[in-house]
């Protein structure tokens, strides 16, 4: 990726390539890292051109069939995003989403870290077990719980998610964990991964969390309010 969160320079996306490219090679090492910056372009600064978008899973939260759809571009480490979740997220899914009448597309957008793509694949692999939503808040609660709820933001930086640590966080939520360890090691749902970044950029996304509401993008953090008069605009 080549897009930073807000208020973080787009050198900071050089600097994590430049952090994947020497991450360590060991066999252990190799099970437990992202994706592979110049293979599979998750994180990366030169992604492919030509994705096929066509083909890529949605992961959503609510009623596939709701009348209308918030995209939301986030990583699974961006502090911003885990506000989000908690803030105006937990409430558009009280009010809407759990009524049926709106639902949340995630789509990934990891450049923090290894472990971001490590995340962004675990939500695909979730997604293969119909676990999907459950994945998305256990792990955004578990770096909160851990991490941020006491207002540091110092492990936005650190190594968070193992693919351990992620089986560890789903927890009783997945029906066999052993197949989700097995996917994430793997890269065989990556295209996915590809399939949001090209779509971020379509979507003029500038950095996590991004929104677009029923094709009105929307970037940077918005509050409840912003999400009401947008939504309420497009049930009427």
């Amino acid at each position: 990726m080549n897009k930073t969160l807000i208020g973080i320079s787009v050198a900071m996306a050089g600097l994590f390539a430049f952090f994947l490219l020497a991450a360590p090679t060991t066999e252990e090492a190799a099970l437990n890292s992202a994706p592979s910056i110049n293979n599979d372009g998750i994180g990366s600064v030169d992604l492919p051109s030509g994705v096929d978008t066509s083909e890529k899973k949605p992961l959503i939260i609510g009623d596939p069939n709701a009348q209308v759809t918030i995209v939301e571009y986030g990583d699974f480490k961006c502090p911003s995003c885990n506000s989000f979740h908690h803030g105006a997220g937990a409430q558009i899914r009280e009010e809407y989403v759990d009524k049926g009448l709106v639902n949340i597309e995630f789509r990934n957008y990891p450049f923090l870290g290894p472990d971001s793509g490590r995340a962004a694949r675990g939500a695909y692999c979730a997604n293969e077990q119909s676990v999907f939503t459950a994945y998305h808040d256990r792990i955004y609660n578990s770096i909160w719980d851990e991490h941020y709820s006491g207002g540091s933001y110092a492990a936005e930086y650190d190594d968070v998610f193992s693919i351990d640590k992620i089986v560890e966080v789903l927890g009783d939520a997945v029906p066999d964990p052993d197949a989700l360890r097995s996917c994430i090691s793997s890269t065989d749902l990556d295209d996915n991964i590809d399939a949001d970044i090209a779509l971020a950029r379509q979507d003029g996304i500038q950095g996590t969390p991004g929104f677009v509401v029923n094709g009105r993008p929307l970037n940077g953090p918005s509050n409840f309010n912003t999400f009401k008069v947008l939504i309420d605009a497009q049930l009427r």
